[in-house]
């Protein structure tokens, strides 16, 4: 990849993070657990019943949810952040 190409990707990439961080940052309290859209169960298979089906939308998992994918593609499968998956059993830790 071409030296410009790869210094513009990577500028993009870390305004993206500031964006999420940012975004993280400044979600009200009250925002926090609250849903975003309501999820449906398009799979048969899924198991969840409501409540537990709902959280997929909630602010604090689609940041976990993105932050945990970013560690995992730029670190590999065999190095998790233990905070990261603190943050996964507890999203008001």
């Amino acid at each position: 990849m071409d030296t410009t190409w790869r210094e513009a990707l990577g500028r993009r990439f870390a305004a993206a993070i500031d964006q999420l961080e940012d975004a993280v940052r400044r979600c009200p309290d009250e925002l926090w657990q609250e849903n975003l859209w309501v999820v449906t169960p398009d799979d048969p298979g899924v198991a969840l019943d409501e409540a537990a089906l709902q959280v997929y939308s909630e602010f604090w998992y689609l940041a976990y949810h993105a932050l945990f994918f970013l560690d995992a593609y730029l670190t590999g499968p065999e190095a998790t952040s233990p905070a990261v998956v603190l943050f996964a059993v507890n999203p008001t830790a």
